[in-house]
């Protein structure tokens, strides 16, 4: 009866033990900070920032201050889910076995992006000019996956920005108005700004636009400070001007000579009367850093921004090259 008795005992305990056991192994395929990773059918993934900031890896305007996620399943193209967060990461869980698009944006202002039940919902909305800024400029990324069953995936996406950045660093005056006038620099501005981008940075938008027939914008306006600079320099021989300006605009197809091409222009007074230098600048694209070296003035512009001049008045040395290609792309930022 005894040896019965501590039997049963023996038992019960393994018994304990085993179900000890047993409850540890479910808490450990549970994670503290996503109930659902780790449940039959989903996996949580990591988006990063690629590099932890942009590719360019300089410069304060590379900053990743925000970051919207957001996933639709291949096929119908539904959205599935989406996360945003104040960082360069987020962790997100999805369901494995599915294809699955992913897009990542950046530095997009709260409440902006399109509630999109569906992904064409999504890629038709549009990102302003205005919502760029000093430090904070709208860059975008995307890919395509279907997640395997790994608890953990991380997937790290490179960021575009939608803006393309216009630099001047230098004017070489060669003006030829009779003495004693006066001449002063005014300062430089672009023309024909388009206000919109699609947020698949794949179409144009066109719908808005900033200067269409020169300087129109008020200095409260949020894109002044990205298309327009004023100064107020005696021109008073040929040394060069060395402004360093940089601005910022959206992409707009019109090649040089077409209707609606992106301008840039220099402004002068000769005796108090506006002279105007306008160039116009080839066809602008995402994440282009069209870099004007110089620009050389010589004789009367033009009375009027919209109106061309020749080149024999206007001389300009442009570079353009791809962000990602050019590591000095963030190095000015504005003012």
């Amino acid at each position: 009866m005894k040896e019965f008795l501590r039997l049963c005992v023996i038992e019960a305990l393994l018994g304990f033990a085993v179900s000890v056991v047993c409850l540890e192994l479910v808490s450990c395929t549970k994670s503290g900070s996503d109930p659902v990773v780790g449940e039959r059918g989903r996996v949580g993934v990591t988006f990063a920032v690629e590099g932890a900031r942009t590719k360019a890896q300089s410069g304060p305007d590379a900053s990743v201050n925000t970051l919207d996620v957001l996933l639709f399943r291949s096929r119908s193209g539904v959205l599935e889910c989406s996360g945003r967060t104040a960082s360069d990461s987020i962790r997100i869980s999805v369901p494995s076995g599915i294809p699955l698009d992913y897009y990542l944006i950046a530095n997009a202002p709260e409440g902006v992006l399109p509630a999109a039940a569906g992904e064409d919902e999504f890629l038709s909305g549009k990102t302003l000019l205005e919502h760029n800024g000093a430090g904070s400029f709208v860059m975008y990324g995307r890919g395509a996956a279907v997640f395997g069953e790994d608890l953990e995936e991380s997937v790290e996406v490179g960021l575009t920005p939608y803006v393309c950045k216009v630099t001047l660093d230098k004017i070489i005056p060669a003006l030829k108005a009779d003495s004693p006038s006066e001449i002063r620099f005014r300062g430089a501005f672009l023309m024909n700004v388009c206000g919109s981008e699609p947020y698949s940075g794949e179409a144009f938008a066109g719908a808005e636009w900033y200067n269409p027939g020169g300087r129109s914008l008020s200095t409260a306006s949020a894109v002044t400070p990205l298309v327009e600079r004023s100064a107020d320099v005696l021109v008073s021989d040929t040394s060069p001007i060395e402004p360093a300006y940089v601005f910022y605009c959206l992409p707009n197809p019109a090649a040089e000579g077409e209707s609606g091409v992106t301008r840039f222009v220099l402004e002068f007074t000769i005796d108090g009367k506006p002279n105007y230098y306008p160039v116009d600048l080839p066809s602008m694209e995402s994440g282009r850093w069209y870099h004007i070296k110089s620009i050389t003035v010589r004789g009367y512009g033009s009375s009027d921004p919209c109106t061309p001049v020749s080149n024999e008045q206007i001389h300009m040395r442009l570079d353009i090259a791809p962000w990602d290609e050019a590591e000095s792309f963030w190095d000015i930022g504005l003012d």
